[in-house]
């Protein structure tokens, strides 16, 4: 196993020593706000009483990774490093840094990406601590808001929630079909108000498979699949995603356009009786 030997830790340290002094020499003038805008690096060197060579090896020493230092004037010391002609085309903020291998160029890419993430995950994390002592289920609601409030939204986003406009639209509806064998599917049960008013052995809902099977004969060879998908029992559907007050883009002759070229309103009744009394349902 190799160590440092005593006498290269001395030497480590008062390197670090000695930039850490020299820095603070070359801080303060750049900091003095009476030092002319005009002033050469040399004269600058001079007045933060600096040695030319020394404060090369000083910036060697800030550096663990090859990289490239720009000489600049000392007027440009708030100044981002820039191209002045990409300045010119690109007309906007700019911090240009040499690439001297790709590993430092995935790096910057990642940061640059994950710069928001890293913030959201110490609010987290510092949300996370605080309620330690509490039940997981305590620490998952204040965790949950925490995310929500302090989450950054786009401009589109802003606006579109401003506006109380959908944040996603859709040309079709989804009707979940369930094709597991009745012995094996999950029955609901009807609300209680609905029960007082029942016999006790009407307590359970009825599902598609049981409307499809008590179908009228007109509808004998439908499938079940447009079965679901062309009737429904008429009941206080959930909040429809896709209704809102933004016109749609078909107008009623589309509308009548598509239902001809569909034949659907011609194939199926627009009601139907279902049998055993499960009632009735419309298109």
């Amino acid at each position: 196993m190799a160590r440092q030997s005593d006498e290269d830790s001395e030497q480590v340290d008062t390197a670090l020593q000695i930039k850490a002094e020299l820095f603070n020499q070359v801080h303060k003038v750049m900091s003095d706000k009476d030092i002319p805008e005009d002033i050469s690096y040399d004269t600058f060197l001079q007045k933060a009483q600096v040695h030319p060579q020394l404060y090369q090896e000083m910036l060697k020493l800030m550096k663990s990774d090859t990289s490239i230092v720009l000489r600049r004037q000392p007027s440009e010391r708030w100044i981002n490093y820039y191209n002045p002609k990409i300045l010119q085309t690109w007309g906007a903020n700019m911090d240009l840094q040499f690439i001297t291998d790709p590993y430092s160029c995935i790096m910057y890419v990642t940061s640059y990406l994950t710069k928001s993430v890293r913030a959201m995950s110490k609010l987290l994390k510092k949300v996370a601590e605080e309620n330690r002592d509490n039940d997981l289920e305590c620490e998952l609601r204040k965790v949950g808001p925490s995310f929500l409030n302090n989450r950054k939204v786009s401009a589109q986003e802003a606006a579109y929630r401003m506006l109380s406009l959908p944040l996603k639209r859709a040309c079709r509806k989804v009707i979940f079909v369930n094709t597991v064998p009745k012995d094996k599917q999950v029955s609901m049960l009807k609300p209680q108000n609905q029960l007082q008013e029942m016999d006790d052995d009407g307590n359970i809902c009825t599902s598609p498979l049981d409307r499809y099977s008590t179908r009228p004969g007109e509808l004998e060879k439908i499938s079940l699949v447009e079965f679901s998908a062309t009737y429904t029992t008429g009941a206080k559907d959930g909040p429809d995603e896709l209704s809102d007050h933004i016109p749609d883009v078909l107008n009623d002759e589309d509308n009548d356009l598509n239902d001809k070229r569909d034949g659907s309103n011609d194939r199926y009744p627009a009601a139907i009786t279902l049998k055993n009394g499960l009632g009735h349902m419309k298109k």
